[in-house]
């Protein structure tokens, strides 16, 4: 059994939705949505292509990158790339509260692509945006959630803070 294969319902190939059934002569005729795997797998690459496009930054340039904590991050990533592997921060007294995953990573692209730091946090972004539909749907599957399920989980888990592209999103 595959960890991406349903656990209850399934539904003919092809077949966009399952037809109602009698479970026996007493009970009424329930009827259930299933989503067939090419519908599936059609609706899923959509939305990680519209999150490429619309998340990860593909073709807009992202003007935000220099508001709010983005600046914080780019000193920690700057101290990371001078050599201190537990950065403390970047203002004297004051602890990095965040994990540093993203700080390594961001540094560790733009010192081996030789790029901007701001740049790494661009090809992050592009490489991780639609990643992350792929890997909510995977999560909901592996929880037993249905194919439908498991795509609005996709899509709100992607676009949770609405399709907003400007400055103070």
């Amino acid at each position: 059994m595959s960890l991406a294969e349903p656990r209850s319902v399934t539904s003919p190939p092809g077949a966009l939705a399952r037809s109602p059934s009698l479970t026996s002569d007493a009970a009424p005729a329930v009827a259930s949505f299933a989503i067939s795997a090419r519908w599936t797998v059609l609706a899923l690459g959509a939305l990680a292509l519209a999150a490429l496009l619309i998340q990860g930054g593909l073709f807009t340039h992202k003007t935000w990158l220099w508001t709010g904590d983005t600046i914080y991050h780019r000193a920690v990533m700057a101290e990371i790339q001078a050599g201190e592997l537990l950065p403390g921060g970047p203002y004297a007294g004051l602890p990095a509260f965040y994990s540093p995953l993203f700080h390594y990573m961001a540094a560790a692209i733009g010192s081996l692509a030789r790029i901007e730091l701001t740049e790494a946090i661009r090809v992050i972004s592009i490489v991780f945006a639609p990643l992350t539909p792929l890997a909510a749907y995977w999560l909901a599957r592996v929880l037993g959630l249905d194919r439908a399920s498991a795509l609005v989980g996709a899509f709100f888990s992607t676009f949770a803070g609405a399709i907003k592209a400007t400055e103070d999103r």
